[in-house]
């Protein structure tokens, strides 16, 4: 993820966010779990890391058949 910019943790965290969103969209659950997982560890703040974990909460219900990567 470091393309030489200097991205704020709260927006980088919104962006993978919404990046991970869509992904699951388009059917990739396992892309969009990672893309959360980042954005666990780049969130700078117990409210953002508590929109993370409602978004990978979302994430399960949503594809609670598909295989699921560990989020380590």
């Amino acid at each position: 993820l470091d393309a030489g910019w200097s991205i704020e943790p709260e927006r980088m965290a919104r962006m993978l966010m919404e990046e991970a969103d869509s992904q699951a969209r388009s059917g990739e659950p396992l892309v969009a779990r990672g893309l959360l997982a980042e954005a666990a560890k780049v969130a700078p703040d117990v409210l953002l890391n508590a929109d993370v974990a409602l978004a990978v909460h979302r994430l399960g219900a949503k594809f609670a058949g598909a295989d699921r990567a560990p989020l380590s």
